[in-house]
C-alpha cells in the first residue's frame, strides 16, 4: 500500500516513487553474478573441456569475475593466433571450420589407452593442433540441444535487459559504481552467451584422427588460456577504464559555468544542458575547479601500471589486483549506501536484474 492511500492529506500526484533498496541491489547483483558464472560454466561445457582443465576453468571464471571483459579478450587473441596462422600455413591449408572452432574456443578430443586396458579422454584447444591432425563430426539436434538452446535465450534477454536499463539509467544521470559493475558484468555475460548459441549453432564437435600423436604442448592447465600480449594489454586497458581513477576522476574535477550578466552559477554537465549557446549575452564562461580526493591520484595511477607487468610474471598477483581495482569502490557504495536509490519504473514490471 503506497503512502497516498496511507495518508489521505497526501495528493495521488504528490505520491513519493518507489526506491530501491541496497538488500534488493545486493540480491540483483548476486543474481546476475551467478547468471553470468553459470553462462561461462555452460560455454567451457560447450568447449569439451576435459576434466583435466577444470583447474584453468576455475582460473577462467576468476578473470571473468575481476574483469568482465574477459571473454572479449580471448576472443580476440585467438582470432588473431589464428590469423598468424594462416599467414603461416597459407589459406588454403586452413579451413573456415577449423578457423571458427578455434576462435570460438573449442577443443579437441584425444583419446587415450592408460594401463589396465582403461580409455581416457582428453582434450587439447583447437588452436594449438595442426590443421591436418584433426577432424569435426556433426551432432544430432535432440531434446538436450533444444533445452541449451531455450537457457540461453533467456539469459540473452536478462543480458540485454540489463544493459537496456544501465543505459537508461545513464539517461536519467542516475548511474552510479554499482550500476557500471553490473553492466559490465551483463556486457561480459552476453558476449559468453553469443559464442555458447554460435557454437550450439554449428553443434559439431573436435577429435584427433586415429593415429595422430600431438606432440605441441596443452595450454590453459594452471592459469587458463595463455594470452599473447593482445589480450593482455586488452585486459589491463580495460581494468584501468573500468577502475576509479579512470571512470571517476570526473568527481574530482567539476565544472562551473558563470553566466555572463549575473551571478549564477552552473554544475557541469547539467549547467551545459540548460544554457543558450545562441545567444551572445548569455555567452558562458567555463571555469573547471579541482576538488579533493582521500587519495591522491598518483597512488591510484601506480596499480594499473601495475597490473601489466603482473600478469606478465604472477597470474595471481594480477588476479589480485584486478578485483581490488574492479570491485573495492562497488562494496564501498554499497556499505555507504551512497548509490542512488532511483528506480526505473520499467523495472518495477519486469523481473530484470
Amino acid at each position: 500500500m503506497s503512502r497516498s492511500q496511507l495518508d489521505p492529506f497526501i495528493p495521488q500526484s504528490m505520491e513519493v516513487p518507489a526506491e530501491r533498496t541496497r538488500v534488493e541491489l545486493i540480491v540483483k547483483t548476486l543474481a546476475l553474478h551467478l547468471a553470468v558464472i553459470s553462462s561461462a560454466g555452460h560455454l567451457t561445457s560447450l568447449q569439451n573441456q576435459s576434466r583435466r582443465h577444470s583447474r584453468a576453468t576455475l582460473w577462467q571464471l576468476a578473470w571473468l569475475i575481476a574483469v568482465p571483459t574477459y571473454p572479449i579478450a580471448t576472443l580476440v587473441d585467438r582470432s588473431i593466433r589464428c590469423a598468424r596462422m594462416m599467414r603461416k600455413e597459407g589459406r588454403q591449408s586452413v579451413s573456415l571450420g577449423y578457423c571458427l572452432g578455434a576462435v570460438s574456443g573449442m577443443h579437441a578430443e584425444k583419446r587415450l589407452v592408460v594401463a589396465g586396458g582403461e580409455e581416457h579422454v582428453e582434450s587439447v584447444p583447437l588452436i594449438e593442433v595442426r590443421v591436418g591432425d584433426v577432424r569435426s563430426i556433426r551432432q544430432a539436434r535432440d531434446w538436450v540441444w533444444i533445452g541449451r538452446m531455450v537457457i540461453l535465450l533467456a539469459l540473452m534477454t536478462q543480458s540485454v535487459a540489463t544493459l537496456v536499463l544501465s543505459g537508461r539509467r545513464l539517461n536519467a544521470e542516475q548511474l552510479c559504481e554499482i550500476d557500471i559493475r553490473n553492466a559490465m558484468m551483463a556486457l561480459g555475460g552476453l558476449f559468453v552467451q553469443l559464442i555458447s548459441a554460435f557454437i550450439l549453432l554449428r553443434n559439431e564437435r573436435w577429435e584427433f584422427i586415429p593415429g595422430i600423436e600431438h606432440a605441441g604442448p596443452s595450454i590453459g592447465i594452471s592459469h587458463g588460456e595463455d594470452l599473447g600480449i593482445v589480450a593482455t594489454v586488452l585486459i589491463t586497458l580495460s581494468t584501468m577504464v573500468n577502475s576509479w581513477y579512470f571512470r571517476f576522476h570526473m568527481k574530482d574535477t567539476y565544472a562551473q559555468v558563470l553566466k555572463k550578466g549575473d551571478e549564477q552559477l552552473y554544475t557541469f554537465p547539467r549547467g551545459l544542458r540548460a544554457l543558450d549557446f545562441g545567444t551572445e549575452q548569455r555567452a558562458p564562461y567555463l571555469r573547471l575547479y579541482h576538488g579533493r580526493t582521500n587519495l591522491p591520484n598518483f597512488y591510484w595511477l601506480i596499480w594499473p601500471l601495475l597490473l601489466y607487468p603482473a600478469h606478465q610474471t604472477g597470474h595471481l598477483l594480477a588476479l589480485l589486483i584486478s578485483t581490488f581495482l574492479s570491485s573495492s569502490f562497488v562494496v564501498e557504495e554499497l556499505v555507504s549506501r551512497t548509490f542512488s536509490t532511483w528506480k526505473d519504473p520499467i523495472a518495477e514490471k519486469l523481473y530484470v536484474f
